[in-house]
């Protein structure tokens, strides 16, 4: 990965894990919530171990609409976009 890869995924993580937090959710909550194997995925996509999929992206985006963090979900949905592309 490119460094400038491993900076977008940095970023990628960081900005997931501000929307985990902001619906209150664990890592193992989240896991369950995205139906992945364990909070073990779900911290490696934080840390920017591992790239944050397009599905799992989508479906950070609606569960932050239904928690009312539209801002947020707006800032998901930007990210969906340049990620897509």
């Amino acid at each position: 990965m490119t460094r400038n890869g491993v900076l977008a995924s940095r970023e990628a993580g960081a900005l997931f894990r501000r929307c985990r937090q902001a619906l209150g959710l664990s890592t193992a909550g989240m896991a369950r919530a995205l139906l992945v194997s364990d909070g073990r995925t779900i911290r490696r996509w934080e840390a920017g171990d591992r790239a944050v999929p397009g599905p799992a992206w989508v479906a950070m985006g609606f569960l932050l609409r239904q928690a009312g963090e539209d801002a947020l979900s707006e800032e998901v949905a930007m990210r969906y976009r340049e990620i897509s592309y």
